[in-house]
């Protein structure tokens, strides 16, 4: 089970650089993606068909593609750039200032070649012709070795990964008591899981993502917690990472509340207050041994 488990995590969707260059690979869809970028948030389907002039079917499949990429997002109707979004793009208009500045650029490389630049005569011809401030800053930095970075990055990523395949289930408790933290991470502990235990939702929430990858087989969080409380902190976690499995502990019967807000919850995702250990230990077991993550 444990194998199945690993692989359904680690499978989890990552877009890759392949993906996003195809996606963004032609003149259309860049003018897009501008529009979308230049409206703030502010662009629905009509008004970006009608700035762009595509067919709907050259919109819709462009959207879908952004989507796909994590690159766009929709909102009541209206379509706006994600993060990855807007450092693509900002990369993209880079590119394009360097195209624009192409003929410079080669004399920057055919005057060093043959006059033999110091370093600080470059940096003053650099100066002369170029005016766009992160073409200058890219020309003018001075890059480590690529061969030994990849080697370095590569190690990074296996070590992490075989880390994770050779240690137990990997479970992060979230509860703002510190007591009932300790006795639910000790009912977890004996039963070999590995387990992070957060008092603060905002320290759990920041650990999650500063992993940067699929890592927990299951968040256990109370729902009632200050400042952030656990109905929120599965949101922001789920909007990361579509795939997490997660209980809710809570000392009311909040069924029916989480029913209607994520109708995909069943009597499995939810601990009800006080809780025995066999009964804490049964429903983490039945919550890992699920074929499938919530959607």
């Amino acid at each position: 089970m444990k194998d199945n488990n690993y692989k359904n995590r680690i499978s989890t969707p990552v877009v890759s650089r392949s993906t996003i260059l195809s996606v963004i690979s032609d003149d259309k869809s860049l003018a897009l993606l501008r529009t979308i970028a230049s409206g703030n948030g502010d662009s629905n389907s009509d008004i970006l068909r009608s700035t762009t002039m595509l067919t709907r079917t050259q919109y819709y499949s462009r959207i879908a593609d952004f989507i796909k990429a994590g690159l766009v997002k929709r909102k009541n109707g209206k379509y706006f750039i994600t993060s990855l979004g807007k450092v693509v793009y900002n990369n993209q208009r880079i590119l394009e200032s360097a195209l624009a500045n192409s003929w410079k650029l080669k004399a920057i490389d055919s005057f060093e070649i043959l006059n033999g630049f110091s370093k600080e005569e470059r940096q003053r011809f650099i100066d002369k012709l170029i005016d766009d401030h992160n073409i200058k800053t890219i020309i003018t930095k001075e890059y480590s070795n690529p061969q030994m970075n990849n080697v370095l990055m590569q190690k990074s990523v296996e070590t992490g990964y075989q880390r994770q395949e050779k240690s137990s289930f990997n479970i992060m408790i979230v509860e703002d008591e510190p007591d009932t933290l300790f006795t639910y991470k000790k009912f977890l502990a004996t039963e070999g899981y590995n387990v992070d235990a957060y008092v603060d939702p905002y320290e759990a929430l920041k650990h999650f993502v500063n992993l940067n990858r699929p890592y927990y087989d299951l968040v256990i969080t109370d729902i009632r917690m200050p400042g952030l409380n656990g109905l929120q902190l599965y949101q922001r976690m789920k909007s990361i990472d579509d795939s997490i499995n997660i209980i809710f502990v809570s000392a009311i019967d909040a069924l029916e509340e989480l029913a209607s807000i994520f109708p995909s919850l069943s009597l499995g995702n939810i601990i009800r207050k006080p809780v025995t250990q066999e009964e804490f230990r049964d429903k983490v077991k039945a919550a890992i041994a699920q074929d499938g993550f919530i959607p």
